[in-house]
């Protein structure tokens, strides 16, 4: 029972507690007064807070995902190996860390700045999920997309970590529960999820420096970092100005999908990243995913009709549109066929864009056309296909994009339906920009796409080579592209 006078709600304050036992469980409820207007009247109420606490906090984390608030207390106590696995398997119930992703933890864990190349599919959430659990501090992560962001939120959550976001348009009294708990030492929250625009708002950029003046912060992530070289110029001038983020004392993870060395290395220049930066790369090649070039005749929808009946009947897959009126075209054509298809765009209603995703991940749609608004950070596991109905704008985007296939480990295959005209649709974007480096890189990472449809040379090495020519991982196709499968190989001549 409390007897006195309730602090105010605000941040970092402590609450008066309550403690109810009830059939093992003893809740906890936090209390404090705050003031909220009603009808013009300033009311004064009690802001409460429960916590379940469990009387055995041994708990068996294989057989429950539900875990008690202060994770760290409950399981690092009782670790006998490195922190990292033990997580790792009593968390996320992987058995071993995969490809680069420990060599990023102990980076990061070390304190240093990161940048991690890892192509789709590789677990890059694992790198910060895991250290965020490894420090009763707060990592804040940067995603590009707001669906995005509240996607990876859910999930975060699924596996019992305590996270939280903030955007501009959330309830005052939402957003201020935030904050207070932001402020409590330790903090209650393992991260903040935020958008570029909204973290370097003045208000929530205040909020972080000062969490980061307390030592409350442990790192930041910037997910998808290659958008500070493609959205950071014109698009989204917020990417340009994350650097600031590097000024407040807290070391900076940056996560890529893949890049060329171009791209690598003006993310960190306009990250300011210091010398001493630890770039980690992993290769780029997806041995279980099949490289197709079709022609393109007519409209395409046929063909596209033809593979999926042929290889792919009422299997999950995605086909891509340069235009927003190709996917209702696409989608129209494919289901008067009896495909099981439906379409999205960016210009769609917010509830219809969600109502589609959903239906598609569901696995009511078994086909999505899309334009290439859709598809970071979505995490379906048995896409079967992906199809480009046109060229895509250049191979950083194909490979992001086809490798959104596969992602299970078994056998997927990649599409481009190729038509030289097509080739027109994105030079009208290209000559738009304004006389730039930007606009040239533009123009060759078109060209370079074109020549890869064009030269019957393997599909698999070309596209290894393109973001590292010491790369040989995929000098052995096995017949895992149209040109080795058809013995139609030419050596190419520098």
């Amino acid at each position: 029972m409390h007897f006195g006078q309730l602090r105010t709600y605000g941040e970092g304050t402590r609450p008066a507690v309550v403690e109810v036992n009830s059939e093992g469980l003893c809740v906890k409820f936090n209390l404090w007064s705050s003031t909220k207007n009603i009808g013009g009247r300033n009311i004064r109420i009690i802001v409460a807070e429960s916590i379940f606490v469990r009387r055995d906090v041994s708990l068996n984390l294989a057989e429950n995902n539900t875990m008690p608030i202060n994770l760290c207390d409950s399981i690092i106590g009782e670790m006998t190996g490195k922190k990292s696995v033990d997580i790792l398997r009593r968390v996320f119930h992987y058995e071993n860390f995969r490809g680069k992703q420990e060599e990023a933890i102990d980076s990061i864990c070390r304190r240093q700045n990161t940048v991690l190349v890892m192509p789709t599919g590789g677990g890059k959430s694992i790198c910060y999920a895991v250290p965020a659990l490894m420090e009763q501090k707060i990592v804040v992560v940067i995603f590009p997309l707001l669906a995005l962001l509240l996607d990876q939120v859910e999930r975060m959550k699924s596996r019992g970590l305590n996270v939280c976001f903030l955007m501009n348009d959330m309830d005052d009294m939402e957003r201020q529960s935030v904050i207070h708990k932001l402020h409590f030492n330790p903090p209650e929250y393992n991260c903040l999820f935020l958008t570029p625009e909204t973290v370097l708002s003045s208000s929530v950029f205040d909020l972080i420096s000062k969490l980061s003046a307390d030592n409350l912060i442990n790192f930041f992530v910037i997910d998808e970092a290659h958008c500070v070289d493609t959205w950071g110029f014109h698009f989204r001038p917020s990417y340009s100005e994350l650097w600031r983020l590097g000024t407040l004392g807290c070391p900076l993870l940056a996560m890529t999908g893949i890049v060329t060395s171009r791209t690598l290395e003006t993310i960190i220049k306009n990250l300011k990243l210091s010398n001493d930066t630890t770039v980690i790369k992993q290769v780029c090649n997806r041995p279980n995913l099949f490289y197709h070039v079709v022609d393109k005749t007519s409209n395409g929808c046929d063909k596209i009709v033809s593979i999926v009946q042929e290889s792919f009947s009422g299997q999950c897959g995605i086909i891509y549109c340069i235009e927003r009126r190709d996917t209702a075209e696409v989608a129209y054509h494919i289901q008067k066929a009896g495909l099981n298809a439906v379409f999205f765009h960016a210009a769609m209603d917010v509830h219809a864009k969600q109502a589609t995703v959903e239906s598609w991940k569901a696995g009511i749609a078994h086909i999505i056309c899309a334009t290439v608004a859709f598809g970071m950070g979505i995490d379906k596991s048995n896409v079967k296909f992906v199809i480009h109905y046109s060229i895509p704008k250049d191979f950083e985007s194909y490979v992001q994009e086809s490798g959104r296939a596969g992602r299970d480990g078994s056998e997927a295959h990649c599409f481009i339906l190729f038509r030289f005209e097509d080739r027109t649709k994105h030079m009208r974007n290209i000559c738009s920009l304004p006389d730039s480096d930007r606009k040239d890189v533009s123009l060759q990472g078109l060209n370079d796409v074109v020549k890869y449809c064009i030269t019957p040379f393997c599909r698999r090495k070309q596209i290894v080579h393109y973001f590292d020519n010491n790369d040989h991982s995929g000098d052995e196709c096995q017949r895992t592209c149209d040109i080795c499968a058809s013995d139609e190989f030419v050596q190419p001549v520098d």
